[in-house]
């Protein structure tokens, strides 16, 4: 049994090595997120006053609880800094857990290091150990940068220590997921979209949980974080049940490679048609083939989720009606559109998301040399890119369309006033332009710089950011203004900035014209 994990330790030091710079930057990044807005939630309600008026107003929102998950303590500042927190820790912290967790296993194997590292004297189990405790060290390097900068900004020490603990194990037990879904996946990519795909399941089915105040156990492990109340009469289990979650999936994916073929997975890849349609010979049929997957699952996941939190428009008026003073704290003239507005926010960032992975995915056929094959055709680079960029531009609106439209007929369902629908679609529309502008932007470095691309991914980050901390964070408006998103404004809160929505468009045009201009004439990354 020795020799099985033979090597282990080895493998761990090559991890760290080899991603040291990586790890650092997601630890850091995501440490100054929670520490930044324990901070800047300190600055905003300083008195008690201030943190009752939040407990009654945001505390009892079925759109924030849907958000942040279950609000408890609300009237310290450890309380509502865990809530602030909730989108982003329940969301991103499990995304990056999952790309962490392929990262140092299917991807290894994938481009071939893990065959050749286990042709020497490496257990066979040695790649999945070590991968596991690369996540454990990272995460729990987290959890000390968070309780340290926590404590640091005047929160309790033992509860900064808690909270911290808590997300620290939240997103380990993500990762050991993760590595399971990397154990049954024959690739990579199959890897991200069923781990996304389960994240943004748990996701939601906590949201439907939590709006609507149903019973706390039926929200899963995505729930327990809340139940942890590090600031208050807090209770051990949550740390428990993620501690026990994260060495059973270790255990199910050290099952799984033990049983499984080097290269293979429990879910094969489906080989392609033996005869390929007319219309793949074209540029925009090569892409619809290549971006179709994961354009139905954005398309699917939007709008179920615009339909679960637009079935909370009416538990959502009927608060507001028993308190009034809830529209001037939020500063809204219906809650509505509070509603409509936060929803929209998650529909722009999924369809700006699917916006980055069409071009990544371009970049990735580049990269192994496919693109080449194509062009070695009578298919020119202009009608190649350019063919892409509309698919990828076109899908990416659509997402957006349809989250907004699901929103409409939900709360138009909920509140039986249809004019809901025009609403929504209104808004889903306004915030088409800004979703191509991130577009735009990454095209344009794919088209310089290929190998870059996943910059990207960096602005819808900023945008993520913007959207749901801006208040919390207290950014400058210069900061605030570097989302495409705010520069359209908060719709429907606000009415769309016509101005803003024109240069925006302007400015992707010139995006796409220059990353066209430099992808006829630079050399391809392979073939």
């Amino acid at each position: 049994m020795s020799g099985t994990f033979t090597g282990t330790a080895l493998l761990v030091r090559t991890h760290l090595r080899c991603g040291w710079r990586a790890l650092t930057a997601w630890i850091a990044g995501a440490a100054a997120l929670v520490v930044a807005t324990g901070v800047g939630i300190a600055a905003l309600y300083p008195t008690l006053a201030d943190r009752e008026t939040y407990a009654a107003t945001a505390g009892v929102s079925p759109a924030a609880a849907a958000f942040n998950g279950r609000g408890y303590d609300l009237t310290t500042l450890g309380g509502i800094t865990a809530y602030e927190v909730g989108f982003m820790g329940l969301l991103g912290l499990p995304i990056v857990a999952l790309h962490l967790a392929i990262r140092f296993s299917r991807r290894e194997e994938d481009a071939g290091r893990t065959e050749l590292v286990t042709a020497g004297r490496v257990g066979r189990l040695a790649p999945v150990a070590a991968a596991g405790l690369t996540l454990v060290l990272t995460w729990a390097a987290f959890v000390v940068a968070c309780a340290v900068g926590l404590t640091a900004a005047g929160l309790p020490a033992g509860g900064s220590g808690r909270y911290a603990a808590g997300l620290g194990l939240y997103a380990a037990c993500c990762g050991a997921v993760g590595l399971v879904v990397a154990e049954v996946s024959r690739e990579a990519r199959t890897a991200y979209g069923l781990g996304l795909a389960l994240t943004l399941l748990a996701f939601l089915l906590r949201a439907i949980v939590d709006g609507r105040h149903l019973e706390e156990d039926l929200a899963g492990p995505t729930g327990w974080l809340a139940q942890l109340r590090p600031f208050g009469d807090w209770a051990g289990w949550p740390l428990l049940a993620y501690a026990g979650s994260a060495l059973a999936a270790w255990v199910l994916a050290a099952l799984v490679a033990h049983r499984r073929d080097l290269g293979g997975g429990l879910v094969p890849t489906r080989p392609g048609p033996a005869y390929g349609v007319a219309r793949l010979g074209t540029s925009t049929g090569l892409a619809w083939r290549f971006l179709r997957p994961a354009f139905l699952g954005w398309a699917l996941g939007m709008g179920a989720w615009s339909l679960a939190l637009g079935g909370l428009s009416g538990e959502m008026t009927d608060i507001v009606r028993a308190n009034p003073a809830m529209l001037a704290a939020f500063g809204v003239a219906r809650p509505e559109d509070l509603l409509t507005a936060m929803t929209l926010l998650l529909g722009a960032i999924g369809a700006a998301s699917f916006g980055v992975s069409a071009m990544m995915r371009l970049a990735r056929e580049e990269a192994a040399g496919r693109l080449a094959l194509v062009l070695s055709t009578r298919t020119s680079r202009t009608r190649l890119w350019a063919g892409w960029l509309f698919v990828a531009a076109l899908l990416a609106a659509t997402i957006l369309v349809v989250a907004a439209g699901a929103l409409g007929l939900a709360m138009a369902w909920s509140t039986g006033r249809w004019a809901h629908l025009s609403t929504g679609l209104r808004a889903g529309l306004a915030l088409v332009v800004p979703v191509l502008v991130v577009l735009a932007a990454t095209a344009v470095v794919q088209g310089v710089a290929p190998a870059y691309t996943g910059i990207g991914w960096i602005l819808v980050g900023w945008v993520t950011v913007v959207g749901v901390l801006a208040e919390t964070l207290r950014l400058p408006q210069w900061a605030r203004g570097l989302s495409p998103l705010y520069r359209a404004g908060n719709v429907p809160i606000d009415d769309p900035n016509g101005i803003a929505l024109v240069a925006m468009g302007a400015l992707a045009v010139v995006l796409v014209v220059l990353g066209l201009s430099r992808f006829r004439t630079r050399d391809l990354a392979a073939g």
